[in-house]
């Protein structure tokens, strides 16, 4: 089996991470862009009704007896093209939220069954790693962290690996690489 090493996963898992995070964007932009475009589709066909309804009232002021008839007839088949294309667009919209949720949910168990071949590949390629410090994994980040400036280089190193294969505490891997870089300063 080929040496692989934890920075490598590391950066396999962010890899993985980051396309289900744009996948998930991705999904979320697409929703919020048909709901834009179909609110931009009714607003559209509410306005060119409105200014069909106008420019009959205008007309039917000057020829109102001539043009009643057809006005009614007008405005009549606008109303029922207004409820068509709102139907259709309700119909567009819905589908759209079902596209969506349903690519959401794929990329949602994307990103966990990344994560699950992530920590299986990290469990079947690290090995179990005995905690570094006494009852470490009962210890909060603060009370590792009071107990760094105690260790060697080595140590130190151990601390790492195990807290980054491990619980993975930003605070306390930071700390650890701030006093692994004190300590290559000291020495050179």
């Amino acid at each position: 089996m080929a040496n692989i090493t934890i920075e490598e996963i590391q950066s396999t898992a962010k890899e993985v991470q980051s396309e289900a995070v744009q996948t998930t964007q991705k999904a979320v932009r697409l929703q919020l862009g048909v709901i834009g475009l179909a609110y931009d589709a009714i607003v559209n066909v509410l306005e060119n009704s409105n200014e069909f309804v106008n420019r009959a009232i205008e007309r039917g002021e000057r020829i109102e007896a001539s043009a009643k008839h057809e006005f009614e007839k007008y405005y009549n088949r606008a109303e029922e093209q207004v409820d068509t294309l709102q139907t259709r667009v309700t119909g567009i919209v819905k589908r759209a939220d079902k596209a969506v949720e349903e690519n959401v949910e794929i990329a949602t168990d994307m990103t966990i069954a990344a994560k699950n071949k992530v920590t299986t590949a990290v469990d079947e390629m690290v090995p179990e790693l005995e905690a570094p410090i006494a009852n470490y994994d009962s210890m909060t980040a603060k009370e590792v962290i009071a107990q760094l400036s105690e260790l060697t280089t080595d140590e130190l190193t151990a601390v790492k690996i195990y807290e980054v294969a491990n619980q993975n505490r930003v605070t306390i891997v930071r700390e650890v690489n701030s006093k692994l870089e004190s300590a290559e300063e000291v020495a050179a």
